[in-house]
């Protein structure tokens, strides 16, 4: 799990890549004490949570191997927590606010990417391993 901390307005976002939901529910429950029920085939959704007194998001994508349906995952998730937290602290999208929206999400989308590279990696070494054994 990454957390990223948004200094600007105070809060964090928390990005969670796994393979399967089931995994991402128990990561929800175990470090947020969060329930979740989706469709388990969901390739992801956003999550409010809290730690600390700090009020957070949670990002979650399911890793499918497709790095194209990923990314527009991500791309999408992304979308609903920033608009949600933004909204959350008093901005409400629109032409005035058009570039602090798109300066957060590049924000968040360029921390998750770095992550995202090296988590894909970790994916395929297991991937490789299992076809070796």
């Amino acid at each position: 799990m990454l957390k990223i901390f948004d200094p600007i307005f105070q809060k964090n976002y928390y990005f969670i890549y796994t393979r399967t939901y089931l995994e991402y529910k128990r990561i929800l429950k175990n470090k947020f004490n969060v329930d979740t029920e989706l469709d388990e085939e969901c390739f992801g959704e956003t999550e409010w949570v809290k730690e600390e007194n700090i009020r957070g998001i949670v990002i979650w994508v399911r890793y499918t191997g497709d790095e194209y349906n990923d990314n527009n995952s991500i791309g999408h998730e992304i979308r609903h927590a920033v608009t949600n937290m933004l909204e959350f602290c008093g901005l409400e999208q629109c032409e005035q606010t058009d570039e602090v929206f798109a300066y957060v999400s590049g924000y968040i989308t360029a921390e998750i990417m770095r992550q995202v590279k090296q988590e894909r990696e970790f994916f395929r070494i297991q991937d490789i391993s299992k076809v070796i054994n």
